[in-house]
């Protein structure tokens, strides 16, 4: 797979990410991906991986150059890299794509890189041996079950942080509250303490400028009655398109089956140009846009 230049062909190849289904087919894909995965989602000015790990940086308490930092669906190792500018040195990262995990090893962030499908199994990791374990874009209707979120939780140590991610969007609105359901009832149990949630509004820096220009609907930061589409807003013909920043698919992230930032991408905005590109409430016109939320919980 050659290396996309545009932002519009970027975002059609993230499409395409979400219409393969089988799992033989999306592992072909992101092997073919893997090598031109980062310059891709800069192009895009991905945002959620930096977002991640300041959520973490603001809030945790002790030696971040000895602290393990457990990357699950770690892809090329975007989380790391954005963790390593705050300070902190050990990862171990996993990830079921073996292309994007070789990406990975080339930066030589990482202790150690497991090839390791999410599901039923425990982690590949010691319970309790982890002072943060990340999981940036897998959650998702597409990729994971929401029962992987106590394999997070049994991987951290007492008073060590969990932070996770999910996208907003039509396709995942089910999936995001089972998610959150499945959150609260393990606060419930006495498993972990929510520290925060940020809601971030895009995916994309600055809202999903464009810059292609031409009036051709990308989420150009043009005007909002030609086509371009106000702050990123698809502006499939009207400027009241669905789906803020363009964002179509899922990132390549892959969850179980490989890729990092493959959930929090998915935002189409695919209805019917009815007001579904901005964030709101629960009344079907708040998630379809490209925000995602991005969950801190600390392991008691």
């Amino acid at each position: 797979m050659s290396s996309t230049q545009s932002f519009s062909a970027v975002k059609e190849l993230v499409s395409s990410v979400r219409r393969v289904t089988l799992f033989n087919e999306k592992m072909s894909f992101y092997d073919t991906w893997a090598q031109n995965y980062d310059r891709d989602l800069a192009i895009l000015g991905y945002d959620v991986a930096s977002q991640a790990a300041r959520s973490v940086s603001s809030c945790f308490r002790g030696d971040r150059e000895a602290a393990l930092v457990l990357d699950v669906a770690c892809g090329t190792g975007l989380v790391a890299e954005q963790m390593k500018r705050d300070g902190f040195r050990h990862f171990v990262g996993i990830d079921g794509n073996k292309a994007m995990l070789e990406e990975a090893r080339k930066k030589e962030l990482y202790r150690d890189l497991k090839q390791f499908f999410l599901g039923e199994e425990t982690l590949p990791v010691p319970a309790g041996s982890c002072d943060v374990v990340m999981m940036c874009g897998a959650l998702s209707i597409d990729n994971v079950s929401v029962r992987v979120l106590r394999q997070l939780s049994a991987a951290c140590r007492t008073g060590g942080l969990v932070c996770m991610t999910c996208r907003h969007s039509p396709d995942n609105r089910d999936y995001r509250a089972s998610l959150e359901e499945e959150l609260g009832a393990m606060e419930a149990e006495g498993l972990w303490s929510r520290e925060n949630v940020i809601l971030v509004e895009s995916w994309l820096k600055d809202g999903g400028r464009d810059g292609d220009g031409a009036g051709d609907g990308d989420g150009d930061m043009g005007g909002d009655g030609d086509g371009n589409g106000d702050r990123g807003i698809d502006g499939d013909g009207d400027g009241g398109g669905g789906g803020d920043g363009g964002g179509y698919g899922d990132g390549g992230g892959g969850g179980d089956m490989g890729g990092d930032m493959s959930g929090d991408m998915g935002v189409d905005g695919y209805e019917d140009g009815a007001g579904d590109g901005d964030m709101g409430g629960d009344d079907g016109h708040g998630d379809g846009d490209g925000g995602s939320s991005v969950y801190l919980y600390r392991k008691l």
